[in-house]
């Protein structure tokens, strides 16, 4: 169960991005590996924390991007009492091998959609928009997923 909603929200924050220029969301797919994971027990639910560390495949990106992006991400997830996933936030922060540097967040819950935004960056991220992604997870092996994200219609 504590994988899937980490997958959730991974999947949201990755996936969720519009970008300056007149390019538009694309099609990617990200290999995300949780490198730090901690729950908070409460009384009344839980709190997860996570950090993991993940490579973007922009084969699909426009003429001038990279192909592939390294990010950093800060996950939040608010359990109930039996350890349900209720909701969740993200952040993810990239550095790209252009220099260009790009802040994303975003927010989830059960309907398997997130809503994400480029809080901030330079260079080809400064323009970017909120967006929103279709998302779906091809697998999950432990710490490791591959998870594949599509614009919503």
């Amino acid at each position: 169960m504590k994988r899937t909603f980490l997958t959730v929200a991974f999947v949201a924050f990755w996936s969720s991005m519009a970008f300056a220029g007149g390019h538009g969301l694309f099609s990617q797919t990200a290999f995300v590996t949780t490198t730090d994971e901690h729950i908070v027990e409460g009384t009344t639910g839980h709190m997860v924390s996570a950090q993991n560390e993940s490579i973007w495949d922009w084969s699909n990106a426009p003429e001038g991007w990279p192909r592939a992006a390294k990010a950093t991400c800060q996950e939040s997830h608010v359990l109930s009492v039996d350890k349900k996933p209720l909701l969740g936030s993200w952040s993810c922060e990239l550095v790209d091998v252009d220099g260009d540097v790009g802040l994303w967040v975003g927010d989830w819950n059960m309907s398997s959609h997130s809503t994400g935004r480029m809080l901030g960056g330079t260079g080809k991220y400064a323009d970017a928009t909120e967006g929103t992604f279709d998302l779906k997870r091809i697998f999950t092996d432990g710490k490791f997923r591959v998870l594949e994200g599509t614009p919503s219609q």
